[in-house]
């Protein structure tokens, strides 16, 4: 939609499902999918508060009239099931 939009020639927008996260709970959805024989690291343990995001969507909704249709769980599936259709 952007592309065919010149209005956001230029523009940088976030694109998520609008659903806060904390990186941990990131990382382990991705290992489960992905690698799930891997073992998640800590590398900086110094600070262990949780660092949980939640990206603003509103310029991509406001600008495309977007709307999130999946949730990270279905949009990881449908990512790792994109790239088994390309056997990487």
């Amino acid at each position: 939609m952007s592309i065919k939009n010149e209005s956001c020639y230029g523009k940088i927008f976030n694109i998520g499902g609008g659903e806060k996260t904390s990186l941990k709970e990131l990382a382990e959805k991705i290992r489960k999918l992905f690698s799930p024989h891997k073992e998640i690291t800590i590398l900086d343990s110094r600070n262990e508060e949780d660092k949980s995001f939640l990206l603003d969507i509103s310029a991509i909704k406001k600008a495309n009239k977007w709307e999130p249709k999946v949730g990270i769980d279905e949009g990881l599936l449908r990512i790792k099931k994109g790239l088994d259709a390309k056997n990487l």
